[in-house]
């Protein structure tokens, strides 16, 4: 079974790199997003921040208000937290953020509904949030996944072993739900700004 651990921990970088299409175009996108949408002492919460690869740019990039939260400890292991403030929780902690980054980490909850709840709720009048996550399935467009991975020099063993691991853990919903649950909440504006195999990328405005 997949789990976030010290040895992912110590491979992360270039394992998110090989294994997530548009990795670094998608986190990108959501730095010059917050260029756009925030004042430099905005509150923004990257959900699922792991080793705080994206914290550090946002803090390069002048930000100063961080904060972070991912369920595992092994993680953030020797994260500086100068740069941001960092909880270990399941959850959203409670707090009125300008913008919420949650880039590949919904599809490792299943009671998506209720984080997504959360992410509304804690959201500023205006805020925006900036969600990623594997979307699809479908045969066909997982053997070009697959074949993307392939690519980056994982080998086809490492793909069905990585494949097998996340049975029970990734919890994989379609485009058109995450539509409805967004909508559900009401927010003002729903986007999709990246998508490449099997994955999505959405803003949402509140």
């Amino acid at each position: 079974m997949w789990e976030f651990n010290s040895a992912i921990q110590t491979i992360y970088d270039g394992h998110v790199q090989q294994h997530i299409p548009n990795y670094d175009k998608v986190i990108s996108k959501s730095i010059n997003i917050c260029k756009v949408e925030c004042d430099y002492n905005d509150a923004i919460i990257d959900v699922g921040c792991a080793n705080g690869a994206t914290l550090y740019k946002l803090y390069d990039a002048g930000f100063k208000n961080l904060y972070g939260v991912d369920s595992s400890v092994d993680m953030i292991a020797g994260f500086d937290h100068n740069k941001a403030s960092i909880t270990i929780s399941k959850t959203l902690p409670s707090y009125k953020y300008k913008v919420v980054l949650a880039n590949w980490v919904l599809h490792f909850i299943k009671d998506k509904t209720s984080y997504i709840k959360d992410i509304y709720n804690n959201l500023d009048n205006g805020g925006v949030a900036i969600i990623s996550n594997k979307t699809s399935n479908d045969p066909l467009f997982l053997d070009f996944y697959h074949k993307f991975k392939s690519d980056q020099g994982v080998s086809d063993h490492a793909i069905l072993e990585k494949a097998e691991q996340l049975k029970g853990v990734m919890f994989v919903e379609s485009v058109d739900w995450y539509t409805n649950q967004f909508k559900l909440y009401n927010f003002s504006q729903v986007e999709i700004i990246d998508a490449d195999w099997c994955f999505t990328t959405f803003f949402l405005r509140k």
